[in-house]
């Protein structure tokens, strides 16, 4: 249960959450689409965001996959995230259903989480509110 870097992650960021993303066990819940994302806190937001590493072009069906994100100061509490996908994957990867996703701030061990509301197979984006957990 390693964690890799986002590809994204500025080498001057001093602040690192893990962010954990759950996909489905059902049929075809796998994507090899892109996936962004935007999560906000009470004192910063991310700015859009690749779920990418570099490497893994796929989230497999019923994976658990563990990220690095850095930034460059604490978000503060978390309190919105908003993750899409663009449907470049071919025929069943190109839609993705999203079970669930945690992030939890590596300084202080506080976790959040969100259940996806939506399957994402029919719509571009998905809106999330973070739970405190």
């Amino acid at each position: 249960w390693g964690a890799s870097l986002l590809e994204d992650n500025l080498p001057t960021d001093n602040y690192h959450y893990q962010v954990t993303v759950q996909t489905g066990v059902r049929k075809n819940a796998g994507t090899e689409s892109n996936i962004s994302f935007i999560i906000s806190g009470e004192q910063m937001d991310t700015g859009v965001r690749r779920l990418f590493d570099g490497k893994r072009k796929r989230f497999q069906t019923g994976s658990i996959m563990n990220f690095i994100m850095s930034t460059e100061r604490c978000l503060g509490p978390l309190t919105f995230l908003r993750i899409w996908h663009d449907n470049t994957g071919n025929g069943n990867l190109r839609s993705w259903y999203l079970d669930q996703i945690q992030v939890t701030d590596l300084q202080t061990g506080e976790r959040y989480s969100s259940s996806s509301l939506t399957e994402q197979r029919h719509s571009f984006q998905d809106f999330c509110d973070v739970i405190g957990g």
